[in-house]
């Protein structure tokens, strides 16, 4: 697994897609998790928000880039200067958060380049991981 954290403790994830203008910020009260931004009363389906975390914890990589190729490589070769998503979360309520992980260009051979937090390390993942992350937040709210 590329993120190791206390899944039970985090009280708030952020999913943003930068290349589309897209946030979704999610806040646990108590039990339940509520839509920070965009603002929404909406009740939310506590495994769907759950299962961000639980894909963040399962994330697998797939192959590791050897730090001469990421030295060698020109800036922004691998889409880390505006990634396609990044996810934070965190248990308490400071700025820094506790989990990230950013999610750069899609590689030749399909799979993405993943970074954990402030690590130097690039992975390559399956793309799995971002096609089932919510882009939407009514991909999230209480099935009516």
């Amino acid at each position: 697994s590329i993120l190791k954290f206390d899944k039970p403790a985090m009280s708030r994830i952020e999913v943003e897609w930068p290349r589309d203008d897209i946030k979704i910020v999610c806040v646990k009260k108590g039990q339940d998790w509520t839509l920070e931004v965009p603002a929404s009363k909406d009740e939310l389906e506590m495994y769907k928000v759950d299962n961000i975390l639980w894909r963040m914890q399962n994330l697998r990589w797939e192959d590791v880039l050897s730090p001469e190729t990421i030295a060698e490589a020109t800036p922004g070769l691998f889409g880390f200067d505006r990634p396609q998503l990044e996810i934070r979360a965190s248990a308490g309520k400071g700025d820094k958060p506790d989990v990230a992980v950013t999610v750069g260009d899609t590689a030749p051979d399909s799979r993405i380049y993943v970074k954990a937090g402030d690590a130097p390390t690039i992975y390559k993942a399956d793309r799995e991981f971002i096609e089932r992350m919510p882009r939407e937040p009514k991909a999230l709210k209480k099935d009516q």
